[in-house]
């Protein structure tokens, strides 16, 4: 079966890379987000998700020279021995964002690693929604391995998580739920008002919520979208990225205590078998922690959410068939069906000038194949509306020639006619 997968996933890629719109390379001398040049042509990028634009910030990039100049590019040694000073500072910072206590990786992958099985014991139950990130999924392999028992449940039904909740609480000590606070390809939010239910119902359920998209562009400092909804609870296991909105890489591990922030960095695997986050890194997080505490945040975020509104009322408006409308974040997806439509409409998009994302299998279901659009303060509410109407001049010429229809799209996607803008 693995094989098999393998052999699938390496046919869908290639076929992106043969239709030029999979594993490009940027080849700008000094990159000036949003625009891009591909193919020695000019674009604007609708696929990074420096959602606030600090990974461009002058002071990110000033921060992370200076701690390159005085620390190096690498830190190599085990935090299980020696750690710079800079990483207790970089987490103290972070500490006045969270009101709790944080430890740092330098990947998110690294940190639901180096989480889940530490907080986990061998009798829990684990739930994880069907669309939770890949990272997570992986992560929940290592528990299976340590014997837990791990299920799945469909995207965001809490009916179903409410019936499993129900019954593994008969006969499990913990029964965690591993979502995620906003979803990485559609950009729907997790439905915390129901969750909060269910944790006030269920003395034995536990979150643990990936918040990589939520991170900054919510929260009155940043902490993201789901501690804006849901706020701290005693049973919330927050991980979230420092990337994306945050603009520094690296991740950031939001522990309930200090004896659990303790626990994981004497006893995760990443922070005993792998070098810490590096200095430049860690120069951009203290930067970008700095901004966070100051009133600036809100000017960005209001900033954002005006390019955000600005997208979703245009697509509305043009009739694109925009999945999880009702869901208002930086990330967009327009349904187009086959897979084929979605090559060919990136490639007439980039002859326009734009450059977005496509989603494929196995990334979403055969017939879910969509664009993918990330909105970041450094898009101009003219560059949203152009790309927009040119995606909705192109899509029902491509989708005729390939045999398809608007109508077949959003029964694809399970969209009736109340979706579509009149």
């Amino acid at each position: 079966m693995k094989d098999t997968m393998l052999k699938t996933i390496h046919t869908i890629v290639s076929n992106g890379v043969d239709h030029g719109v999979g594993h490009l390379w940027a080849s700008d001398v000094q990159l000036q987000l949003p625009r891009i040049h591909l193919n020695e042509r000019e674009a604007t990028s609708f696929a990074y998700c420096d959602y606030l634009g600090l990974s461009q910030d002058e002071r990110l990039k000033a921060k992370a020279a200076h701690f390159l100049e005085r620390y190096g590019t690498y830190t190599a040694v085990s935090r299980a021995f020696l750690s710079l000073d800079i990483t207790r500072q970089t987490e103290q910072l972070l500490q006045l964002i969270f009101q709790k206590p944080v430890a740092v990786l330098a990947r998110t992958t690294l940190a639901h690693v180096a989480v889940l099985p530490v907080i986990t014991h061998a009798d829990d139950a684990i739930i994880i929604d069907h669309q939770v990130h890949t990272s997570v999924r992986n992560a929940t392999d290592m528990l299976r391995a340590y014997g837990n028992k791990v299920e799945v449940v469909r995207h965001n039904r809490m009916d179903q998580l409410a019936q499993r909740i129900e019954t593994l609480s008969k006969t499990h000590p913990k029964v965690w739920y591993l979502a995620d606070g906003i979803y990485s390809m559609y950009g729907d939010t997790l439905p915390v008002a129901e969750l909060r239910e269910l944790l006030d119902r269920y003395p034995k359920l536990h979150l643990y919520v990936d918040d990589a998209h939520g991170m900054s562009w919510r929260g009155k400092h940043g902490e993201g979208f789901v501690l804006s909804e849901l706020g701290y609870h005693d049973r919330l296991f927050l991980v979230t990225s420092l990337g994306k909105g945050f603009g520094s890489g690296g991740a950031a591990i939001v522990c309930p205590n200090e004896e659990t922030k303790q626990e994981i960095v004497y006893c995760g695997s990443p922070y005993i078998f792998t070098s810490p986050a590096e200095p430049p890194m860690l120069g951009a997080m203290q930067a970008a922690a700095h901004i966070h505490l100051t009133d600036e945040l809100a000017v960005r975020q209001s900033i954002l959410h005006d390019r955000m509104v600005c997208f979703r009322d245009h697509a509305l408006k043009l009739g694109l068939p925009l999945v999880k409308a009702d869901a208002l974040t930086p990330i967009f997806y327009i349904g187009v069906g086959k897979a084929e439509v979605g090559y060919e409409l990136c490639q007439r998009l980039m002859d326009a000038g734009y450059f977005l994302s496509i989603g494929v299998y196995p990334a979403v279901p055969v017939n879910n194949t969509g664009m993918r659009a990330t909105v970041t303060v450094l898009h101009e509410p003219e560059q949203i509306v152009d790309m927009l109407n040119k995606l909705a001049e192109f899509l029902p010429q491509v989708l005729h020639k390939h045999g398809s229809s608007l109508e077949r799209v959003y029964r694809a996607f399970k969209m009736g006619p109340e979706f579509v803008a009149k």
